[in-house]
């Protein structure tokens, strides 16, 4: 009586099926017509990235490629210049291990000495507790035992 509402067994499964293989296959198309100019993408990026791009000539012979700027020529090749210089400066920074001055060293030094020795006495402190309740839960069990002996007793 339930069954004439279900949809049969083979179409269900060929949907499924068409489903996954337009999903293989948009995948596949994307990842190829994402990465046809991956290549270029990345030398351009590496090539644009060195100091040797903005030379004097280099920026001269191209500039009949550019449109006329805002800015004066001069003031244009100085700002040239000067990215030049600063992407010489990051890139020396980059290459400079990260060093922390002396004293914030020994600050942090010390820090992690003075969390180093709470952490023991909160390991003593624990250690302690735990036989102090150990010894409490004994001795109620003695005064219990003690009770009951004694109420028997009489």
């Amino acid at each position: 009586m339930a069954d004439h509402h279900k949809a049969p067994q083979s179409e269900g499964f060929s949907s499924h099926l068409f489903s996954g293989l337009m999903t293989v296959v948009m995948g596949v198309a994307t990842v190829i017509r994402m990465t046809r100019n991956m290549p270029k993408k990345v030398t351009d990026a590496t090539l644009y990235s060195s100091s040797e791009y903005y030379s004097d000539n280099m920026v001269k012979s191209q500039m009949h490629e550019f449109a006329p700027a805002p800015i004066s020529s001069s003031d244009y090749f100085m700002m040239l210049k000067r990215m030049a210089e600063l992407e010489e400066k990051v890139t020396v920074l980059n290459m400079k291990p990260a060093a922390m001055p002396v004293e914030k060293q020994e600050l942090l030094d010390a820090a992690i000495s003075r969390v180093s020795t709470l952490e023991q006495e909160l390991a003593a402190t624990k250690k302690v507790s735990t036989f102090v309740r150990v010894a409490k839960r004994s001795i109620q069990h003695l005064i219990r035992t003690a009770l009951t002996c004694t109420s028997h007793a009489q």
